[in-house]
């Protein structure tokens, strides 16, 4: 198919995909790559030195397709004589970074050392990740010379690897980031302001299967760290960066129990966790890890020093890939319907409710929702923590049943017989 303005407005993405390049039939490498976000883009596909690389030419709302065509075979020609347009390109930006001084990554800390003061610890933490580890493409370039396209891009990635929500934060955290540099005279507009935000469709619902959580437990099975915060997000229901972020200083083997302090929960009120025998006996065999001074080190998991676990989206990228292959293995060809981490919390309140049967208000005491008035009143007197520990350990054994492939217990209701 030659890409003609005509014929560009009838492609779509095939199904089950979420990201896929049209490619010319006449200019050899030159595609349109159109995103699930609806991001539309012109790229250049070339090999130079025994690799494939790829440069955007543009997206196709600012650049017609006429005009695209002209940029790819300009750039074949300076490619036929040797040239490397994605070197040159990146080459270009990092010497501008260098000139300029003030790149995206070299003002962060001045800007977290503002927020440290003004936010959340929570909100602190999420912050900071957002901007060194999610925005890490933008630090070496100049904030002046960032464009809306540069941060679109890297929202649609964010996007496809992680989720809408995802995307939408990091956009509000970048926005933020870019009204400070302009209060500071650094800027003098916030393109970040007009980048739009991912659809989320509402509030998310999704609910792993019984069979789909058997995957992901199996899938997990192995030494590494990020097995080990996916099991314990699946048998506790805690949300992901209490777990990431957990600390020896927290947890009582003897107890059997996590304890949250306020500054570490969504409510701002401590959370004392049960534990079932899977979840304590993942924690067991975790290694207490040292400092470089050759201090314990309170952090479970992760490996920087003041630090919990960080690279959630990548390692969850490859546990979705094991899931894949595993299907695939099994002559499945379909794939995993899109899950997150905190679905596994929604799961496992659903699963208590129905396939165990236990009491909707026990379910949302273990989630530690944070509930106000009458209703709230009524959850803490009535989910106490035998009760919580008893739905918890009955959750923890009803995963072990299920990867065991035994059926479900369910509480057997005796009737009431009326005496003659």
């Amino acid at each position: 198919m030659k890409l003609t303005p005509s014929a560009i407005k009838s492609l779509a993405l095939p199904a089950g995909k979420t990201d896929h390049t049209h490619w010319d039939d006449d200019v050899g490498g030159f595609g349109l790559r159109i995103r699930a976000s609806g991001n539309r883009t012109w790229i250049l596909q070339y090999d130079h030195a025994g690799r494939t690389k790829r440069i955007t030419l543009g997206s196709s709302s600012e650049m017609d397709a006429g005009a695209a065509r002209k940029a790819a075979e300009t750039l074949r020609a300076r490619i036929k004589l040797g040239g490397d347009p994605a070197s040159e390109k990146a080459t270009a930006r990092e010497e501008a970074a260098r000139a300029a001084g003030e790149s995206f990554g070299a003002l962060v800390p001045a800007y977290l050392k503002h927020q440290r003061a003004s936010v959340s610890p929570r909100w602190y933490v999420e912050i900071e990740r957002h901007l060194n580890v999610q925005a890490k493409a933008l630090h070496g370039r100049p904030v002046a010379a960032i464009t809306l396209r540069d941060i679109a891009d890297m929202l649609d990635k964010l996007t496809e690897t992680s989720g809408p929500v995802a995307s939408n934060r990091l956009r509000g955290t970048i926005t933020a980031y870019f009204t400070w540099l302009a209060s500071k005279g650094i800027l003098t507009t916030n393109v970040a302001a007009n980048a739009g935000q991912a659809a989320t469709n509402g509030a998310r619902e999704r609910v792993l299967t019984d069979a789909e959580l058997i995957e992901v437990w199996r899938a997990t099975d192995g030494a590494g760290q990020f097995d080990a915060i996916v099991r314990l997000l699946m048998l506790l229901g805690l949300r992901r960066d209490e777990v990431t972020s957990l600390r020896w200083s927290e947890v009582d083997l003897d107890a059997k129990t996590i304890t949250l302090p306020p500054a570490r929960t969504k409510s701002g009120l401590e959370h004392v966790v049960p534990l079932g025998p899977q979840a304590l006996a993942i924690l067991r065999v975790q290694p207490r890890r040292q400092l470089a001074d050759g201090s314990p080190r309170d952090l479970i998991f992760g490996l920087a020093e003041g630090a919990g676990f960080r690279n959630h989206d990548g390692a969850l990228n490859l546990l979705r890939e094991r899931i894949a292959a595993n299907r695939r293995a099994a002559g499945v060809s379909e794939p995993m319907v899109r899950w997150t981490l905190h679905d596994l919390r929604r799961s496992l309140a659903t699963g208590m409710i129905k396939a165990l049967e236990i009491a909707p208000h026990v379910a949302n005491a273990c989630l530690h929702h944070s509930v106000t008035g009458v209703a709230g009143v009524y959850i803490k007197e009535a989910a106490s923590f035998e009760q919580r520990r008893a739905a918890l350990e009955r959750w923890d054994q009803h995963v072990a049943r299920l990867v065991a492939s035994k059926p479900a217990k369910k509480k057997v209701v005796v009737p009431f017989r009326r005496r003659a």
